[in-house]
């Protein structure tokens, strides 16, 4: 999943940032939120009788609170606004699929390791929509956005 994440960020600089730009904490978090959604590093015990979000969403909701642990800000859902909030925060990141890193993520299934220099990704269309979502809500959850409303 680190590996992905960063095939996924050299792809996104190729695509989005000039030489003397860095990458800010809100990408970095998009980022790593869309990898961990296609790599689903959790299964439900019983994906078929899952009762909960927690259960239903666990992979969405790691990516999530990783993304703000990067941020800086915590996930805090503790009125009806702010869990409507974050459930559709939540539904983003799951329609987050990533076809960019179908390369990699085909070669980890079939447990082909190759150097990381020899992928060529670039973003794909139908995850630029998805990346450049994810980005400007954290940015505007963390403190750049208090600056980008004024």
């Amino acid at each position: 999943m680190v590996r992905g994440y960063y095939l996924l960020n050299k792809a996104y600089k190729d695509w989005r940032i000039h030489a003397d730009h860095n990458t800010e904490k809100p990408k970095i978090g998009a980022l790593m939120a869309v990898t961990i959604n296609r790599f689903q590093p959790f299964l439900p015990s019983n994906p078929a009788n899952v009762q909960t979000t927690a259960e239903a969403r666990c992979n969405e909701i790691y990516a999530l609170t990783y993304a703000l642990s990067i941020i800086e800000k915590p996930l805090q859902p503790n009125t009806p606004e702010k869990l409507d909030f974050w459930h559709r925060l939540l539904e983003i990141i799951t329609g987050s699929s990533v076809v960019t890193l179908e390369p990699y993520f085909q070669d980890m299934k079939f447990q082909t390791t190759r150097p990381l220099h020899q992928y060529t990704l670039a973003i794909q269309p139908q995850d630029k929509l998805s990346i450049n979502s994810l980005i400007s809500i954290f940015e505007l959850i963390s403190e750049k956005g208090q600056e980008l409303l004024k």
